[in-house]
């Protein structure tokens, strides 16, 4: 059985969006000393694409120490990400606008990933 956008996601706004995985070094020519560093960005699909490479529109969703995903695992780095995003897919919000309260839906249009070992 197929189904449909609407069968998926009954609510009358779906807002997709991105979340970008990225590792990289902080220091790496000022210092000998350098941080790893690794982090998850979140940015809106839908936006109008004049605004999509502005820095306003891009949130940080989690800033961690590179080691600790050696240290503790990438699982435990990541539970609480995932459990936002699992939760924020999961709840519709009522947005009050005009005498209107339509309902929206957050869903993950596309995830990526780079990984620092591999550049």
């Amino acid at each position: 059985m197929v189904l449909t956008k609407r069968q998926l996601f009954p609510q009358e706004i779906v807002i997709p969006y991105y979340f970008y995985f990225d590792e990289y070094e902080v220091d790496k020519e000022l210092s000998s000393r350098s941080a790893k560093l690794g982090a998850v960005y979140l940015k809106l699909a839908c936006s109008p694409p004049e605004f999509q490479g502005e820095v306003d529109n891009v949130f940080l969703a989690l800033l961690f120490n590179h080691a600790d995903r050696k240290d503790y695992s990438t699982k435990n780095v990541f539970r609480k990400l995932v459990e936002e995003l699992i939760f924020l897919q999961n709840e519709v919000v009522s947005v009050d606008r005009d005498g209107k309260s339509p309902k929206v839906q957050f869903v993950i249009g596309l995830a990526v990933g780079l990984i620092l070992e591999s550049r």
